[in-house]
């Protein structure tokens, strides 16, 4: 079962769920050692194969959602244990909307602008319309039309 389709099944997060693979099916199960699945569960939680990507010398030792998390952690020269602060702080909720479940989705740093250091982790949506605000705020007349449009009024 996909990952995602099995959270949204359960209502919680990407925790390991066994099935039993039909005949026809031969699944192969493997362990994570990613920090986002060890956030879930201590000793890294259980996939279908097809959640790892493939390397030249076979498959890699984490997820692919803890491969996207490596990569950001380094881009913004950042820890496991700098995130992992930061989710504390921020209760594992997006520092804007305070919904989304950042062990559970795709997340982005927000960076101080003068010390280019990140102040706090949001989710990929808020993100989306994050890095757009400095176009929003020059333009009222957008939001205005927006809102007009959002009540049903435009």
């Amino acid at each position: 079962m996909h990952r995602k389709a099995a959270a949204d099944q359960h209502g919680f997060s990407f925790m390991a769920i066994e099935e039993k693979p039909k005949d026809s099916e031969k699944t192969i199960k493997k362990r994570c050692e990613g920090p986002r699945c060890k956030r879930i569960s201590d000793d890294g939680l259980v996939w279908d194969i097809s959640e790892f990507s493939k390397t030249k010398s076979g498959i890699q030792h984490v997820c692919k959602l803890c491969a996207k998390e490596i990569r950001i952690l380094a881009q913004y020269n950042m820890t496991e244990k700098d995130c992992d602060k930061l989710l504390a702080k921020q209760n594992c909720l997006c520092a804007i909307c305070n919904i989304t479940d950042l062990r559970q989705h795709d997340f982005m740093p927000d960076l101080d602008f003068k010390s280019q250091k990140p102040k706090g982790l949001i989710c990929n949506d808020c993100y989306q319309v994050w890095r757009h605000f400095p176009w929003i705020l020059e333009h009222p007349e957008w939001v205005e039309k927006a809102m007009n449009y959002l009540q049903g009024v435009g």
